[in-house]
């Protein structure tokens, strides 16, 4: 008796087609056996390997993120499914923005289609903070107090369409220069302290002037890193550890 499955028995067992592991044997994933006849065996350890590429491939990973799992150390593997979590939470919240979007637009679609620029800037805006008081409003109230945040709201409101795309591009330019830092940056440099000033700009725009103080800023900026949204926030546009560094960057310029 020949030693080891047929492709076609590793298939019904996994679940797969055939072809899927010929697929995974053509990126050197899999590495069956040859019989006299030249007929693939799969032994134990291959069984073995295809579970693991198969459970790495059923949480969202792409083949080329398995084949580098394959060979890496426990550590390596779980700071990787970490950072793909972190991932798909952020995916999760653009999809749920898109979806509200969605909603909005079709409750609206008829009065929309008849309304002015003005108009529709004004349901952009108020979108804006409905999409802010679902996602962060009742820990933000708890952090900042109810009215602060009553405030920021109406600060918002209250932007004319020059001062929010002010705001859209300064929020930009802060994950840009955040972006070009971040390799092997350093968050006591100069440059650094021209993102931190930045960020103080884009903070300043949301609570006025009269709430903005350093101290409440470096406190922000340390509850970043207590959250995992905002961590996925900057980290998954600007690359890992981007939070971290923008934190430390904020608490060296204004600490």
């Amino acid at each position: 008796m020949e030693k080891g499955r047929t492709a076609k028995q590793l298939a019904s067992l996994a679940g797969v087609s055939v072809r899927t592991l010929h697929y995974y044997e053509e990126l050197g994933l899999l590495h069956p056996a040859r019989d006299e006849n030249r007929w693939r065996r799969y032994g134990e350890r291959e069984v073995a390997t295809l579970r693991v590429v198969l459970a790495l491939r059923s949480c969202g990973l792409a083949v080329g993120e398995v084949k580098a799992l394959l060979d890496a150390d426990e550590p390596a593997v779980l700071k990787t499914l970490a950072f793909h979590r972190e991932h798909l939470l952020t995916e999760r919240q653009r999809i749920e923005t898109l979806l509200a979007t969605t909603d909005t637009f079709i409750r609206n679609w008829k009065d929309m289609k008849n309304m002015t620029d003005e108009e529709s800037f004004e349901l952009l805006k108020q979108h804006c903070i409905e999409r802010f008081e679902e996602e962060y409003g009742e820990e933000a109230r708890q952090r900042y107090g109810a009215a602060a945040i009553d405030e920021a709201n109406e600060r918002m409101a209250a932007m004319s369409q020059q001062d929010w795309d002010s705001k859209e591009a300064l929020e930009q330019a802060i994950k840009e220069k955040l972006s070009a830092l971040l390799p092997g940056g350093d968050p006591e440099s100069a440059e650094a302290a021209e993102l931190a000033a930045l960020h103080g700009r884009w903070l300043r725009m949301h609570w006025g002037e009269e709430a903005y103080t350093p101290a409440a800023h470096v406190a922000l900026a340390k509850g970043y890193l207590e959250d995992e949204r905002f961590v996925s926030y900057y980290d998954m546009p600007c690359g890992a550890g981007a939070t971290a560094f923008l934190a430390a960057t904020i608490e060296h310029a204004l600490g």
